[in-house]
């Protein structure tokens, strides 16, 4: 051997060592319950498509085109899903916004359905989701089923797979990172008064349920209170309503027993009247027939 041949090991390229190293990401986890369907059939792979698809009939070269189009059509269904989450958290942004970031699909394999989804730009890909990391982690836990679902070229007959998503040791990294830059998960736009307490608020995750409850009670309070002052009112004036018309009934009452007196009296009198004691003929004549006194002559 010549003394002057390098026997060390060649180094590789500077551009794969860094195709090894562990990127920003996570796993995707899809489970099923194959005693339902497809659990007769021993291979995992065809099993668990057997269940989803409701098809057991579906040959090698077909399963091969449905990891094809998953492996293909994710990548891009999660992006228009991250438009629209981030729209639906902040609709004063645009729905199309510039992406400085994408996703690389890899690693598929089975036992259930498992494959590696690498972010490819994680400083733009924060940045996107306001630097915080649990917007993150609700992004990738609600729209990473919903990918899936789009991303398998055939439809869903079966029971939708439980998914499960799993950030790996860079991302949780680049998570404290961000945490660690000013003790805050803040996007890098300031913002002020209500804008940053609702942001500040998505870190607690019962708080914005409990303003919806608080703003539902009070709305039921309020609507209760009214109910309770219409009811007050009504109840007053029937009240007032009644006793006007218990006063126009004693006075109705005293009147009657008034012309019933005054009636009473005046038949006792005309009875009295009735019953008094005429003069009879004789007495008549016999006081005719009396002789008058004679007058004394002159």
């Amino acid at each position: 051997m010549d003394e002057t041949e390098d026997t060390r090991k060649p180094q590789e390229p500077e551009s794969t060592r860094k195709t090894k190293e562990l990127l920003p990401g996570f796993t995707v986890r899809l489970s099923t319950d194959y005693d339902s369907y497809g659990g007769e059939i021993d291979d995992p792979r065809r099993a668990f498509w057997a269940h989803c698809l409701e098809n057991n009939e579906f040959t090698e070269e077909q399963i091969r085109e449905i990891e094809r189009e998953l492996a293909r059509r994710f990548s891009n269904a999660l992006i228009n899903e991250a438009a629209s989450f981030r729209y639906a958290r902040q609709p004063s942004s645009d729905l199309h916004p510039r992406m400085a970031f994408t996703f690389k699909f890899e690693n598929l394999r089975y036992g259930s359905l498992l494959f590696d989804v690498s972010i490819l730009g994680i400083g733009p890909f924060m940045s996107f989701f306001f630097n915080n990391p649990d917007v993150v982690s609700a992004f990738l836990e609600l729209a990473v089923p919903e990918a899936v679902s789009e991303a398998i070229p055939y439809a869903m007959r079966g029971s939708r797979p439980g998914c499960a998503v799993y950030p790996n040791t860079a991302l949780e990294a680049a998570f404290k990172s961000v945490e660690g830059n000013d003790g805050q998960s803040q996007s890098d736009i300031p913002m002020s008064g209500w804008a940053k307490v609702f942001q500040l608020s998505t870190r607690i995750p019962f708080f914005i349920p409990l303003i919806l409850s608080l703003v539902v009670l009070y709305v039921a309070a309020s609507f209760v209170s009214g109910e309770r002052d219409r009811i007050s009112l009504r109840e007053t004036r029937l009240d007032s309503r009644e006793a006007r018309l218990d006063d126009r009934e004693k006075d109705i009452r005293s009147g009657i027993e008034d012309r019933t007196g005054k009636l009473e009296t005046l038949t006792l009198e005309l009875v009295k009247q009735l019953r008094a004691e005429k003069p009879s003929p004789a007495s008549d004549a016999a006081a005719k027939n009396a002789p008058h006194p004679a007058s004394s002559s002159p």
